[in-house]
């Protein structure tokens, strides 16, 4: 049996290459996976945004000479705004030459389809209701294989987290260094945290003052003191009890450097944690083989002693550039905006026959939608009966 741990990815020393090297590189690895992942022998789709992933493996599906659909989610409720992936879909449909199908999702269909979507989670969860609306669009097209650009940030420093909360981290040790700092801030952030409008300021004090500390505070949904009050005392008590650590379950970001560290955080916590498992639920839940060209080991292998080399957005500029006939311009140059579904309008309509006033963690108007799902989930979806 062989055992690789994804993490000594982002723990190997840099090996030196010209620019223009690292991208021959990239190109390689990138055209080889997704090379590897187009071979079946039923029709193959992807999902396809506004983004650079999607992009590229787009590009280079129509560089092999493979024949697929891209396929893309539209909602009313990004109609001319930045959100709206559509027109820039189309665009990249257009550019490389691929059929592509628009599947238009409404409030009612979401409504409709709450009790699948909880139906079909193995555990709780915020996420995949995205992926469960392109995956039904691929699955009404009769495909049975999709291709994802999921992944694509985390091995090539996407997100502007790999710059932002090294810097918080070291100012947060800065801070704490000094005598009766911690108190203050503690004092500072209770005050503004008043009337739950930014509940998460609550841990700054606790978890400011290292890397896994401030990824946590970024990435969790609710505080560990907060648990108790949405799914009651005894199971808040065990989960933390199994999950362990300060902050819980997270370990420590061994890297090369602390960029790296936030690199190998997303994949063994977000990513692997959230994206890819509820990728699997609500893509199964319709029968489709969801593939991963940018979650692939042979890929990682073949880029991790050159990972530093993707710090500042290097990264997924080389990535833009993989396919021979590049991403165009505007849309290297696009604001990020993920792959995102209009969840704020919906739940405004779907939660306003829920009362949240015996919710202090809920009720107040600038309350996050995603902490007002993760009610949902609990309560209809996995029957929690907590201290609300």
């Amino acid at each position: 049996m062989c055992w690789d741990d994804i993490r000594d990815n982002w723990r190997q020393p840099a090996v030196p290459q010209s620019a223009a090297e690292l991208q021959q590189t990239v190109r390689q690895a990138v055209t080889d996976s997704v090379r590897a992942h187009l071979v079946s022998d039923v029709p193959v789709s992807v999902f396809l945004s506004g983004g650079i992933d999607s992009g590229t493996i787009a590009g280079l599906i129509s560089e092999l000479g493979a024949q697929v659909e891209g396929i893309t989610v539209g909602f009313d409720e990004f109609s001319a705004r930045q959100e709206d992936e559509v027109p820039i879909a189309a665009a990249l449909a257009r550019h490389y030459g691929l059929p592509h199908h628009v599947r238009r999702i409404s409030r009612v269909e979401f409504e409709h389809d709450i009790p699948l979507i909880l139906d079909a989670m193995d555990q709780p969860s915020i996420d995949g209701v995205n992926t469960w609306f392109a995956a039904k669009a691929a699955a009404e097209r009769g495909y049975k294989v999709v291709l994802s650009g999921v992944g694509g940030d985390e091995l090539f420093y996407g997100y502007s987290l790999m710059k932002e909360l090294p810097r918080s981290a070291m100012q947060g040790k800065i801070i704490a260094a000094i005598p009766g700092a911690r108190a203050l801030v503690r004092a500072a952030t209770n005050y503004l945290a008043k009337g739950h409008r930014h509940p998460k300021l609550k841990g700054i004090p606790d978890f400011m003052d290292s890397l896994e500390g401030v990824y946590f505070l970024k990435r969790c949904l609710f505080l560990p003191q907060e648990l108790p009050a949405l799914m009651g005392e005894d199971a808040a008590r065990e989960g933390l009890a199994r999950l362990g650590g300060s902050p819980p379950g997270m370990s420590k970001a061994n890297a090369v450097t602390s960029a790296a560290g936030v690199c190998l955080l997303d994949s063994t916590q977000y990513l692997r944690n959230q994206l890819l498992r509820d990728s699997d639920w609500a893509s199964m839940a319709h029968s489709l083989e969801l593939r991963t060209p940018l979650v692939d080991a042979a890929l990682l292998h073949s880029l991790r002693s050159f990972h530093t080399g993707f710090i500042g957005g290097a990264g997924k500029s080389m990535l833009a550039q993989s396919p021979r006939s590049a991403l165009p311009e505007e849309i290297i140059g696009r604001p990020k905006t993920g792959f995102a579904v209009p969840m704020t309008d919906w739940l405004a309509a779907a939660t306003e026959r829920r009362d949240w006033a015996n919710m202090p963690l809920l009720a107040a108007s600038g309350t996050p939608w995603t902490r007002r799902w993760a009610r949902i989930v609990l309560d209809e979806g996995f029957g929690f009966e907590g201290g609300l």
